[in-house]
């Protein structure tokens, strides 16, 4: 006897198969979500939405060292993050399930005053920084290649005769006395902690992490006086912070840093100033509107491109400085605005330091039996 038509229609086992895969799909986002709140400790008050991510090695290898255009074609294709909803996304590798990204989207109308003030307070800080030392001259691979500028705070190997392990500090703006000089710096520690505040709300697990990292490798922390350790170091987890501002830009590349994560704040602020400006206060303020293009943040190895330009608000990131490439792209600022950034890192080349020195000075240098407090010019850049 002939079998009977299915009465779906002949299409229906790939319904089927389709309607079953979607489910998978959606069981396996959730264990996924439910995973890293639990564990990572991600999301805070916007539930993250989770994603895998395909890791793409040739992609990277093909654009390593390389500057990307603001409007190249290949990274059109990206998966994009933009400015239409404050949100959480989160990549997770599809093969080792490990957590490769993290960006948090805070827009200005979604941010209390309390938010924002604790933000302003972070960018006030490095624009305070900047006007004081003017341009370092970097010698990091990251403030060499493209465009704008990178300066830093905290610590580094030392360059000066005697000298073992320092602080960025250069370039002194006669305008501000030592004493105001010494009042800045003496705030970095508390800086430190309130970047730790915001990386911790974003992933506690990440961050307590980058802190068992900094002591098991026994280096420095920012904002901390030499040969701080136990309770000293609870919530610090980065030996240095870099600042970029003036049109930064550089190459695709890798971190050489001894930390397994970089966390990272992004936001656009009036020129020269380090305020934080929404777009609807450009307008009002200055009846002109902020037409910056580009700066994109790319993960390259994961097609991920954070749309920086035209988020109106905060962005937070955590990405693998080490592992996997990055850069920020090309891009045309508006006459009275600027992008400025921040990034936190524990800087390989001072574990190395401080794994062949255990004093900061030379036996013979001169401030070898100071009462030192963290936070003294060595004058070396």
């Amino acid at each position: 006897m002939p079998r009977k038509n299915n009465r779906q229609g002949a299409g229906s086992k790939k319904r089927r198969t389709k309607r079953r895969n979607q489910r998978r799909r959606a069981l396996n986002r959730r264990l996924d979500e439910e995973s890293v709140i639990s564990m990572a400790g991600i999301g805070g008050c916007l539930k993250p939405m989770i994603r895998r991510h395909k890791r793409d090695d040739l992609l990277g290898e093909a654009l390593h060292h390389k500057i990307i255009e603001h409007d190249n074609e290949d990274i059109q294709q990206f998966k994009t993050i933009d400015g239409r909803a404050s949100c959480t996304y989160v990549v997770i590798d599809r093969d080792s399930r490990d957590i490769a990204f993290v960006v948090k989207v805070n827009l200005y109308k979604d941010m209390s005053d309390t938010e924002r003030s604790r933000y302003q307070e972070l960018f006030t800080y490095f624009n305070t920084d900047q006007t004081i030392k003017g341009h370092q001259l970097l010698k990091n691979s990251a403030a060499k290649t493209g465009g704008g500028h990178m300066n830093a705070v905290g610590w580094r190997p030392g360059y000066s005769t005697g000298v073992n392990m320092a602080n960025y500090t250069s370039g002194h703006n006669p305008n501000f006395s030592p004493a105001q000089i010494q009042q800045h710096e003496n705030r970095l520690s508390g800086i430190h902690s309130a970047i730790a505040d915001s990386f911790r709300s974003l992933s506690s697990l990440i961050h307590n992490n980058q802190n068992a990292e900094l002591r098991q490798l026994g280096t420095l922390a920012a904002g901390m006086p030499f040969g701080t350790d136990g309770q000293g170091l609870d919530g610090c987890f980065c030996s240095n912070i870099a600042y970029t501002y003036g049109g930064f830009h550089n190459v695709v590349h890798n971190d050489n840093d001894a930390s397994s994560y970089t966390y990272g704040m992004f936001g656009r602020t009036k020129r020269g100033t380090g305020i934080l400006t929404s777009q609807s206060e450009a307008v009002s303020g200055t009846g002109i509107s902020d037409t910056t293009k580009g700066f994109s943040f790319l993960v390259i190895p994961y097609h991920i491109r954070v749309l920086l330009a035209e988020i109106d608000g905060v962005v937070e990131l955590i990405w693998r400085g080490p592992l996997d490439g990055h850069c920020t792209t090309t891009g045309v600022r508006a006459p009275g605005f600027d992008r400025m950034a921040f990034t936190c890192q524990i800087s390989n080349n001072l574990v190395a330091r401080a794994k062949r020195h255990s004093t900061q000075y030379a036996p013979d240098h001169h401030l070898t039996h100071v009462d030192y407090t963290g936070t003294h010019n060595t004058g070396d850049t």
